[in-house]
């Protein structure tokens, strides 16, 4: 089990296999899965199984497990994937339980994803999408350095498109 990246707050870090039913739970809010495709529980298993994988595959790129560090709380889950657009692009996503929206976690999140994907990897950009009605995550991105882009259409849904590049 590797610790990505450590802040005052947040450790951020591989998942354990035994931990498949925070992933789950956390995916079985509907508060927080608002804005998010709905998957069943069998496509979320598949997901969680495809991001242990990943650990081993060298590019330093997976899905992740957030705890707060103060008590070991399970916060969310966030992702750095190779991106549709090129092979130095990576997508960057997350996801927090609601406890944690609106107390600075989600930008301090994102800006350590930011230097963790400009320093351990060989990305050259760093793009995210979001719900167009998701203006919290946007706000975000935005006040991370993200810049908006032309929104995308992806399984014929429109989201807004944000980028950053090195």
């Amino acid at each position: 089990m590797q610790t990505i990246v450590d802040t005052p707050r947040l450790y951020i870090r591989e998942f354990n296999p035994e931990e498949e039913y925070l992933y789950l739970h956390l995916y079985a809010d509907t508060s927080v899965t608002l804005f998010i495709n709905e998957r069943s529980a069998t496509e979320r298993k598949k997901r969680f199984a495809e991001g242990l994988a990943r650990y081993n595959d060298g590019s330093g790129l997976a899905r992740w497990a957030i705890f707060n560090q103060a008590d070991n709380d399970f916060v969310g889950a966030c992702r750095l994937e190779p991106g549709k657009q090129n092979n130095r692009c990576v997508e960057l996503g997350y996801v927090l339980h609601q406890k944690y929206w609106g107390k600075g976690i989600a930008s301090e999140l994102v800006r350590n994803l930011v230097d963790y994907a400009f320093t351990k990897t060989d990305a050259a950009e760093i793009t995210a999408f979001t719900h167009l009605s998701n203006f919290a995550s946007q706000k975000v991105l935005e006040k991370t350095g993200f810049k908006r882009q032309e929104n995308v259409i992806n399984n014929g849904e429109e989201l807004a498109f944000f980028s950053l590049k090195k």
